[in-house]
């Protein structure tokens, strides 16, 4: 059905009745046809009892799938200027809460607020306002600000979440050991392969499960130059009982493979049975490295 180009109270009821409502939506840019409207009782009647309180409050439209959509071409109708088209107070403080739950309870956020902050003191609203402006990041003042942008998070957890990067004390012993070791460098625990290896360099020498595997392993112990752009030198892992299942043999040789493509060794270090110290540890490495 085509948007009549003139007011015809007929034609603007078989739109509602066939539940047209871009159509109808469209009438209502148009300042003239709007006005009639308006000026009609039975169809001004119609309208703010049958299409904009039903809408706005989605008794008859949650199940559209553009009723959002719809939602917003109301709230943009309300607040540009060169449409006649307004809603009252209470229509439009209603729209707001409606269109800013709509995209609250989809977890776009950012959305919500655009509506919300409306309505600041609904106290809806002023929830998803607050929670809004806890994502969002701060300005830090600082003495370089001039040509430094710094900015911080906020609304942070009381409780501390973070957990260490090492998984057990004889791996922390071992990262000590090899930081008393090697002076001159710098040692970095758990580095994913990926930040220090050439992937396209050596995956045409891959296989597909060894492809895979690049990217979500990690190196226990990597000592890298910092003066050559921290390029690393020596690889280290620290195994242990958990490194004798199937699986683990399977990724440890697949690990093995890569180290060797990069060009470097891999020193895998394993105790015999008792807790090794730290100074058992730097003994080992100044021993066995060159």
């Amino acid at each position: 059905m085509n948007v009549i180009s003139r007011y015809d109270r007929e034609e603007l009821f078989k739109l509602i009745q066939a539940k047209l409502w871009r159509e109808v939506i469209e009438l209502f840019k148009n300042n003239k046809i709007y006005k009639q409207i308006r000026e009609d009782p039975i169809a001004n009647r119609i309208l703010e009892d049958v299409f904009i309180k039903e809408l706005i409050l989605g008794k008859s439209f949650s199940s559209e799938s553009n009723h959002v959509h719809y939602l917003e071409q109301f709230y943009l109708l309300h607040m540009t200027p060169g449409f006649d088209f307004k809603l009252d107070k209470d229509d439009f403080e209603k729209l707001v809460v409606k269109l800013a739950t709509e995209y609250y309870e989809a977890e776009r956020l950012k959305e919500a607020y655009q509506y919300a902050k409306n309505l600041p003191s609904h106290f809806f609203c002023k929830q998803v306002i607050e929670e809004f402006k806890r994502t969002q990041p701060v300005n830090v003042k600082h003495s370089q600000s001039d040509y430094i942008h710094l900015t911080e998070t906020q609304g942070e957890s009381e409780i501390d979440h973070t957990i260490s990067l090492f998984k057990s004390e004889q791996e922390y012993l071992f990262f000590r050991a090899l930081r008393e070791a090697f002076p001159m460098y710098v040692v970095f625990p758990n580095i994913a392969l990926s930040s220090i290896i050439n992937f396209e360099a050596i995956q045409g020498l891959l296989q597909q499960k060894e492809r895979s595997f690049f990217f979500r392993s990690l190196i226990d112990c990597v000592v890298l130059d910092q003066e050559e752009f921290y390029k690393p030198k020596y690889f280290f892992e620290l195994d242990s009982i958990f490194h004798d299942s199937d699986k683990q043999i399977e990724n440890d040789k697949m690990k093995d493979n890569i180290i060797r493509l990069a060009g470097h060794k891999l020193y895998r270090i394993r105790s015999r049975g008792k807790i090794i110290s730290e100074k058992d540890f730097s003994i080992l490495i100044r021993d066995t490295v060159n």
